[in-house]
């Protein structure tokens, strides 16, 4: 990667070129919806408020609100809901939540390989690895992530029986646990760890989609009905999120001033480690050459097969329902970005 956060700043600012933005009418009337994102502040979400505060959004005729969120489980309800229009959320929480009723529809890709993972701790002695995990106490947010972890390690050869899985739904109570070392792994946001641990102590991260768990890190979603009836409002919005996205790709200096106006106690280091952190997961290898925004259908396909194997579905599951390459692909495509080859 030259080193790969920053040979993918330079492939996305080279050869991805975003397409044309939509023509309107200057005394025409914006139209509001609104965009919530999946999980805490941090240099992720620069994207989205930067296509607000440099007016892109409003380029394409939309008068958005960016709505901070928690967690991704909360976005989607607020989506399925109606409370909100749009969201970015965790393609897992998508999955899970299918299955249990609260459908959306990924339209875009935000981040193509699965972030999710667990942080391993090192200070001990221990290589890092999902087998170190055996005998030690785990750090889950859910059932469903427990699942998770114990499909993970024996995906690596381990025994996941071997291990302790203690519940801490906080996301700060989780973090807090982990570097006051009562535990000695952390399953989370990889990028979210790097920053809120790496500092703290020693750990090695190990993303799920070395583990059998391929699904994209995070997704661009909608309710099912809206590519009916807001088809060309979808469109917009994901023009001007991709336009933002480039754009934080090339002007670190922009990125940096955002997410430090729109992130508590943020500093121009801190910002930067996490943004490197994120880039890392921007593109599966999957997509290399391929469309930013496009999925590719065998990661949802093999990720769902995963969930079915270790019992985390209640129902069957068609993986071509959770998402569409309608606003990726073709001539109008809401971008040209291409992921690095």
């Amino acid at each position: 990667m030259l080193p790969r956060a920053l040979a993918f700043a330079l492939a996305l600012g080279l050869f991805a070129l975003v397409a044309p933005q939509s023509v309107r009418s200057a005394d025409a009337p914006l139209q509001k919806m609104s965009i919530q994102l999946g999980s805490i502040p941090g240099a992720s979400w620069s994207v989205l408020y930067l296509a607000k505060d440099e007016g892109l959004f409003a380029k394409e005729g939309l008068d958005v609100d960016v709505l901070p969120g928690k967690t991704s489980n909360d976005a989607i309800n607020a989506v399925a809901t109606g409370s909100v229009t749009m969201a970015v959320v965790l393609t897992l929480n998508q999955i899970i939540n299918y299955d249990k009723g609260l459908k959306v529809v990924a339209v875009g890709s935000y981040l193509g390989k699965n972030a999710y993972g667990v942080g391993i701790a090192t200070d001990g002695g221990a290589k890092g690895t999902l087998k170190d995990l055996a005998g030690k106490k785990i750090l889950v947010t859910s059932a469903v992530n427990e699942a998770l972890m114990r499909g993970a390690i024996k995906h690596a050869g381990g025994n996941p029986d071997a291990s302790t899985y203690v519940l801490v739904p906080n996301p700060s109570s989780l973090i807090g646990t982990y570097v006051g070392k009562q535990a000695d792994a952390v399953e989370s946001v990889l990028p979210f760890i790097t920053v809120a641990i790496g500092h703290a102590r020693p750990t090695n991260y190990v993303p799920f989609s070395d583990s059998g768990d391929p699904e994209p890190g995070y997704a661009i979603v909608v309710k099912p009905d809206m590519l009916t009836t807001q088809k060309p409002m979808i469109a917009k919005a994901l023009r001007a999120i991709y336009a933002a996205y480039q754009l934080a790709l090339t002007d670190n200096a922009k990125m940096t001033a955002m997410s430090i106006k729109t992130i508590p106690d943020a500093t121009a280091a801190s910002v930067n480690i996490d943004w490197n952190a994120f880039k890392k997961f921007g593109c599966d290898p999957a997509q290399n050459g391929k469309s930013f925004a496009a999925f590719v259908p065998a990661n949802y396909d093999t990720a769902v097969k995963f969930y079915q194997s270790i019992g985390a579905l209640d129902h069957p599951l068609d993986p071509k329902s959770l998402y569409t390459n309608e606003f990726a692909e073709g001539p109008n495509a809401v971008t040209k970005m291409k992921c690095p080859q």
